[in-house]
């Protein structure tokens, strides 16, 4: 493996990397470093968390001159206003020691203060798409003279609608621009932007990080049903002891929801997306930083921005639309070669995307329980007890001892589990009476006939019950199609039923059975 000496990268910009405690690249930064260094265009296909920022960052910080004008000469253009200061901030990191002026702008904040700092003069702006255009309308930023220009998290952008906004832009910059463009994949409209707007000789990396990312997080699932999706999560806070979280939901409103109802637990927890302001998602993140919050429930969009140490669980309440969301997702822990965990919650129609993702991810997705009370219980009384021990080394019950010396033995030991009592039901949200199992595992069994012969699903449901004598609950869902129909039927009666049911009839319909 190279270290960052070997690239061609200026002194003050290799003396920011050793600040930051580097030492050698990751294979996204291999790859991009030298070619940025040479002023190839460079398209990068890489996931979150493999290091693309500090890739054209130090590139971009290494090939500008600073401070013989006033004109913007590098602009790197980002999907959400957390990732935009995630962004300038690592750059500050980076360029310490060089002269460049980089500033960050976004919408959601007052444009006045970011326009004074533009006309002081500015080499390098880290921006929304939509704030940077508002600046360009208003003539406050000119890019005739940018020398670099960086897409970063393009396919989120896109999937955002940015796609017009992003031409716009590339269509006012000077063409003689080196342009790189970074994304987890290559869609359509990804290779438009390339072929418009790119040179031809463009460079493509490609780096798979799946494997990489899957070694230092451990991956489960948990199977449950769909009204006990809320009372799992909580028996799964309660029994893994996470230190800081992130739980991803699929909307907005899914994620406010979710917040409300996991308050009511008295669970630390605080909500991050796209509808909150500025001021509340910075305050949310910090809180979580600073160890006040220990759970935060986002969006996808939102969790592109949060660049988080230390996080040690993620958990996929709802799962994504797309698998490779999956892979950015549970990139937000198990960073930096730390260990990390990662829990999806699912019910049993949808197992596929696990197994999906695992082959595309070439990982182990182990099945967990869902959690019980006894486990539980255990989990928690031994981080109570290793805590009380602390608190008896640092003699910080000194001043009860008197007081409990009062009491007989017999006395101590209720007493003693009366405060323990007290001290578990404050640590934990989930429901002790509530009976959590997981959900009945069904093969789906294939009829030959359908809506074409006029079968209805109640005739399709006394059909089975009256030749295979199983009970009306071990039948799952009935799906009607033109030509065949699909029953869900309890894995333990699957056999009987096709037993039983073969050639038999359905009116004047014989009916033949498969395991679809």
């Amino acid at each position: 493996m190279k270290r960052f000496e070997e690239f061609n990268l200026s002194i003050e910009v290799l003396q920011g990397i050793r600040n930051m405690g580097y030492d050698k690249p990751t294979n996204i930064q291999a790859e991009a470093i030298p070619l940025m260094l040479e002023g190839q265009d460079v398209i990068g296909l890489a996931q979150t968390g493999t290091g693309k920022t500090l890739a054209f960052a130090s590139g971009m910080l290494s090939l500008l001159e600073y401070n013989y004008d006033k004109s913007i000469k590098g602009v790197i253009l980002s999907p959400t206003r957390e990732l935009v200061v995630q962004i300038e901030n690592e750059m500050r990191r980076i360029g310490e020691f060089t002269k460049a002026k980089i500033i960050s702008v976004y919408g959601g904040s007052k444009i006045e203060p970011q326009i004074r700092d533009i006309k002081r003069g500015v080499d390098i702006i880290v921006a929304t798409p939509g704030r940077l255009m508002d600046l360009m309308r208003r003539k406050v930023v000119k890019l005739d003279q940018v020398k670099i220009f960086v897409l970063d998290e393009a396919d989120e952008m896109l999937n955002m609608g940015f796609l017009e906004d992003i031409e716009t832009i590339l269509e006012q910059t000077n063409t003689d621009r080196q342009t790189v463009l970074f994304s987890a994949t290559m869609k359509e409209d990804i290779q438009r932007i390339a072929k418009n707007y790119m040179r031809e000789d463009a460079e493509l990396i490609k780096v798979d990080q799946h494997t990489k990312t899957a070694s230092t997080i451990k991956q489960y699932y948990i199977e449950t049903k769909p009204k006990a999706r809320l009372e799992t999560l909580c028996r799964l806070i309660d029994f893994a002891q996470i230190e800081s979280g992130i739980i991803f939901c699929k909307t907005k409103k899914g994620v406010d929801d979710l917040v409300f109802e996991l308050k009511n637990r008295n669970y630390l927890v605080e909500a991050i997306h796209g509808d909150l302001s500025q001021e509340q998602r910075m305050k949310a993140l910090r809180q979580f930083k600073e160890g006040a919050t220990t759970l935060l429930v986002a969006t996808d969009v939102v969790a592109r921005g949060i660049d988080i140490e230390n996080v040690t669980h993620v958990i996929n309440y709802e799962l994504p639309q797309e698998k490779e969301a999956y892979v950015h997702r549970i990139g937000r822990t198990g960073r930096a070669s730390k260990e990390g965990t990662s829990y999806t919650l699912i019910t049993s129609r949808e197992k596929s995307f696990i197994e999906q993702v695992q082959k595309q991810m070439n990982c182990t997705i182990k099945e967990l329980p869902i959690p019980t009370n006894e486990q539980i219980l255990e989990v928690k009384a031994a981080a109570l007890l290793t805590k009380a021990s602390q608190y008896f080394e640092d003699r910080r019950h000194q001043r009860f001892v008197d007081m409990m010396s009062a009491y007989d033995h017999h006395m101590l030991v209720d007493l003693s589990a009366s405060l323990f009592s007290m001290l578990y039901e404050k640590e934990i949200g989930f429901d002790e009476t509530q009976r959590v199992e997981k959900p009945t595992e069904y093969e789906v069994i294939r009829l030959n006939v359908g809506k074409k012969e006029r079968v209805q699903a109640k005739q399709v449901l006394f059909f089975i019950l009256d030749n295979s004598n199983i009970n009306k609950r071990a039948v799952g869902h009935i799906r009607l199609a033109p030509k065949f129909t699909d029953v869900e039927i309890e894995k333990k009666y699957a056999k009987k039923v096709l037993d039983k049911c073969q050639n038999q009839r359905i009116g004047r319909n014989k009916v033949k059975l498969v395991r679809a």
